[in-house]
């Protein structure tokens, strides 16, 4: 959503202005993006677009990341991206919907931030930066329920589930 992007520009950008030394390193080809930017008036030398990548490429990226961002403006649907963003145990500022699928599913990890406006979004990402938060959370359980493993006998049971109701 271009107006999620905005926010978060316009957040980093406010950040910069008072000497945080951020780099937004972007995975992807938003065709809006430079406008978004041009339109905060955000410095572009803060910006690294690395354009396309394979998924491996692009997981790399995120892995030497900081902070990983999610901007989406559905209440349901999570985009795969959040569970890259899981495994790799970053802190996660989102630009989401108040009660959406996205923030029920972050809102146990104590270094996920899900945002409305641009306030919030420079405040979490204050706190990320300034309390030096290296991780999306230290609960073990959290992250085992993201684990392929699970996620597998979880998809397991609703083809159970479905086929059991099928046959009826």
């Amino acid at each position: 959503t271009l107006e999620g992007a905005k926010f978060f520009f316009l957040a980093v950008s406010r950040l910069i202005q008072k000497g945080y030394p951020i780099i937004i390193v972007h995975a992807g080809m938003e065709q809006n993006i430079y406008e978004v930017m041009r339109s905060v008036g955000f410095p572009s030398n803060h910006y690294l677009g690395l354009g396309q990548l394979s998924y491996e490429q692009a997981l790399m990226a995120a892995k030497d990341a900081d902070i990983c961002s999610v901007i989406i403006n559905s209440e349901e649907g999570l985009g795969t991206k959040v569970f890259d963003y899981i495994y790799l145990d970053r802190p996660i500022v989102a630009y989401a919907p108040k009660n959406s699928e996205l923030e029920e599913v972050l809102l146990p990890a104590e270094n996920a931030f899900i945002c409305q406006e641009t306030e919030q979004m420079e405040a979490a990402i204050r706190i990320i930066i300034d309390e030096r938060r290296d991780c999306l959370t230290v609960s073990s359980e959290f992250k085992k329920n993201f684990s392929r493993e699970i996620q597998n006998k979880h998809y397991y049971q609703i083809l159970q589930e479905v086929i059991k109701n099928y046959k009826k």
